[in-house]
């Protein structure tokens, strides 16, 4: 990305330019912070139903209010290095059942969301996947 940025101070009648030009500098320069290979840094969903993680996914908001979910997560290969966060959006006694694409969690096939344990973190090493 080139900026053009002109040093001098504009006189009373290119004020406005000068904010709009500002304003496209700020945008370019978050979307350029935030820009990442498979999508944004933060990309999120918010969801209440069964749901498959995609690519550009690492926030995943998931309500159980109307019923147990699962959620299936990426590979561990796909999702190497990448951190995923899961969260329960409301206390029911409904489940969030997190199962890898591959791999396990902890040791485990799947990791269970509940009123009591409401979020995690996943991070993967390319094989497994591991709460941190």
């Amino acid at each position: 990305m080139k900026l053009d940025i002109d040093p001098r101070l504009p006189n009373g009648a290119d004020v406005p330019r000068l904010v709009t030009r500002l304003y496209d500098l700020l945008r370019r320069m978050a979307q350029a912070n935030n820009a990442h290979s498979d999508g944004y840094v933060h990309a999120s969903q918010v969801l209440s139903g069964n749901y498959t993680q995609q690519a550009g996914d690492s926030i995943l908001l998931v309500s159980a209010a109307g019923g147990a979910r699962a959620i299936t997560l990426q590979s561990a290969a796909d999702a190497k290095g990448k951190l995923t966060t899961v969260r329960k959006t409301e206390g029911s006694a409904n489940a969030v059942t997190l199962t890898p694409g591959s791999g396990l969690i902890d040791g485990a096939a799947t990791l269970v969301l509940t009123a009591a344990a409401p979020k995690c973190q996943l991070v993967s090493d390319g094989t497994n996947f591991f709460t941190v």
